[in-house]
């Protein structure tokens, strides 16, 4: 590369640096605005509160009480009116204040997870509107019967004798009007911050789909209303960050649409005040929804600058993988949408693979974690360890260390240094996979069936007893384990990753897979999406690419019959169904994606 070459493209890091930079402070700019909003609007409340109750007693205990005979029967009725209509207002707003936090998070069971559909902001948008208007429309009703009854100051009782009824009456109709005016500014801004949302314009695009800083203002705003406000300053941005995305998790949201409601939020945790460093600390924390929280963040941290470096992260992330709470199963998502970003990212044999990083205190990685959940059989996350074992085999740097690792062990078993070739070790698996096929439907096996190992490794696979074999092999026949189990225990969508693992492993190991192996792998590919036609499965659209994937390493047709299934894909900000068309774009793409791939290892250069 030239010098002015680099310099081009030094200019342009430092311009994507000072891009993220300068969107991190709009940002922050713009969280210290709400923060001023609402503590304004918190602060009108409290004088509307104030000024509420000077009224009502005023009028209640000077006017009524002391010169309830002495005032006209207009004065009369308007001063109850305006102490019913205050009341009633006074009431509503009580109801609004009570009522709104107790609104759940809609959501409707869907496949593995659920459709969300914010009822929260939706309904809570509507009460506060129409509760908000209604208060609005009482000051503007008052406002206008006090005008029209100061217009007429000449008029009895302000023109009589009765020692402080006229003074009485202009302090209650001046603490009216100003109670009014005030109230209806109040109302008007709480519609406005509630309701902006729902105005998308060019500009606002992006407010509508981040609705973290509108939380941010409704919990300041109750803070202030319910501690005062010096507490309410201190409401810490990062903190209530973690607690957000917690409550949202909390609710059944699921992961995708929780990162698609706080996008900028997250990258503010990222790139400002130690967002990191308490992400670590809260996934050795005690609090599962923050640990749920904070296992979600690595995977909505993707597209962030060096995450790659970021290995106490994902050491951390290693350590909440093991159990069967929400928080692993997180945390094994999480791990997936790193691996599949690297997979697509970084296909450069020599650099290193951040999840294969050893943590120095538990003396293993990432990678080496997800076998050992998956061959210790933990059900209750099993489709997500496989799914993200997948991902992490789409690089061919965590192959080459599951290979090395066979060679380690399997050298330290027979106390030999000598190193296995590659394809002997692809031959030898796909020996294993086909005697477990044999075995499985009643075939004699033998070396005869599956030629081409070498003599000397082929007596010393044959030799070595169950316990004995490397965990690469114990990987591959619980994969085929897993392949092999009916719909009803296992999914149709485990099954699926855990073929493309086995396909990955098999032609890292020799990239021209045996015709008999290969009827092998069809034969599973054929009794595992078959059967699934006649049932109301519902499935995501990256499973389709997975299997998709698998059949065209196969050279098998595209499968026809996706149309048959619910395919569900994240679609402005939620699960939808996708149709017949998105279906046939997603196959299409995929493969042609892949049969690319595969003319690039033809043509040696894979």
């Amino acid at each position: 590369m030239d010098m002015h070459s680099v310099a081009i493209a030094t200019a342009l890091g430092f311009s994507k640096q000072d891009d993220e930079h300068d969107r991190m402070q709009t940002f922050e700019i713009r969280a210290r605005i709400v923060r001023r909003q609402a503590l304004t609007a918190a602060m009108l409340q409290m004088l509307l509160r104030f000024l509420r109750v000077a009224s009502l007693t005023w009028a209640t205990v000077v006017v009524l009480g002391g010169f309830v005979g002495d005032v006209t029967q207009w004065d009369f009725y308007l001063v109850t009116a305006l102490l019913l209509a205050e009341s009633f207002r006074l009431f509503l707003l009580r109801i609004d204040a009570k009522l709104l936090p107790r609104i759940p998070a809609g959501k409707e069971v869907f496949l593995r997870d659920a459709i969300f559909i914010d009822w929260q902001h939706v309904v809570a948008t509507i009460i506060d509107f129409v509760i908000q208007h209604i208060s609005a429309s009482i000051s503007v009703v008052c406002f206008g019967l006090i005008v029209h009854r100061l217009a007429h100051v000449n008029s009895h009782p302000f023109s009589n004798d009765t020692a402080n009824l006229a003074p009485s009456l202009w302090i209650f109709y001046i603490l009216a009007i100003t109670n009014t005016l005030i109230g209806y500014i109040s109302a008007m801004r709480r519609v406005y911050w509630r309701c902006r949302r729902l105005f998308k314009t060019p500009k606002s695009d992006q407010l509508v789909d981040d609705n973290s800083l509108t939380a941010f203002y409704d919990v300041i705003y109750e803070k202030a209303i319910g501690f005062g406000v010096l507490e309410a300053t201190e409401v810490d941005l990062v903190d209530f960050a973690f607690r957000k995305m917690a409550d949202d998790l909390k609710g059944g949201i699921h992961p995708q649409v929780v990162e698609k409601m706080n996008r900028e939020m997250i990258d503010y945790l990222y790139n400002r005040h130690g967002g990191i460093s308490m992400a670590c600390e809260f996934l050795k924390g005690w609090d599962l929804w923050r640990r749920v929280a904070a296992a979600s963040l690595p995977g909505f941290w993707i597209s962030q600058k060096r995450i790659e470096m970021q290995k106490d992260l994902f050491w951390r992330l290693r350590d909440r993988m093991y159990g069967a709470d929400k928080d692993a199963e997180t945390a094994i998502r999480s791990v997936q949408n790193l691996a599949a970003n690297w997979a697509e990212k970084h296909a450069h044999h020599e650099q290193e693979h951040p999840l294969l990083a050893d943590d120095p205190g538990a003396g293993c990685n990432v990678v080496d974690t997800l076998v050992d959940l998956i061959l210790k059989h933990i059900r209750p996350t099993l489709f997500f360890q496989v799914k993200a074992l997948a991902a992490c085999c789409r690089h061919p740097l965590v192959l080459e260390h599951l290979f090395q690792q066979h060679n380690l062990q399997i050298s330290h078993k027979a106390h030999s240094s000598a190193g296995i070739p590659k394809d002997e070790i692809g031959k030898m698996l796909e020996e294993l996979v086909f005697s477990i096929h044999e075995g499985r439907f009643g075939g004699a096996h033998s070396r005869a069936a599956s030629p081409g190992l070498s003599d000397e490794y082929a007596e010393h696979h044959e030799l070595r007893c169950p316990h004995q074999r490397s965990r690469l092999e114990a990987l591959c026949m619980t994969l085929c384990s897993v392949i092999y189990r009916s719909n009803a225990t296992i999914r149709i969508a485990t099954r699926i990753y855990a073929i493309e693992i086995l396909l990955y492993v098999l032609l890292h190991g020799n990239q021209l897979i045996r015709d008999n192996t290969m009827n092998v792998l069809i034969d599973m590919v054929d009794g595992m999406i078959l059967p699934a036609t006649d049932k109301d499965i519902s499935i995501e659209a990256d499973e389709i690419k997975a299997m998709e994937t698998v059949r065209c390493w196969l050279s098998l047709e595209e499968f026809q019959a996706w149309s048959e299934f619910r395919v569900v894909d994240m679609t402005d900000g939620s699960y939808s169904s996708l149709s017949k068309e998105s279906i046939n774009n997603v196959v299409r793409c995929i493969r042609e994606k892949i049969t690319a791939r595969i003319h690039g290892h033809s043509d040696g250069n894979g």
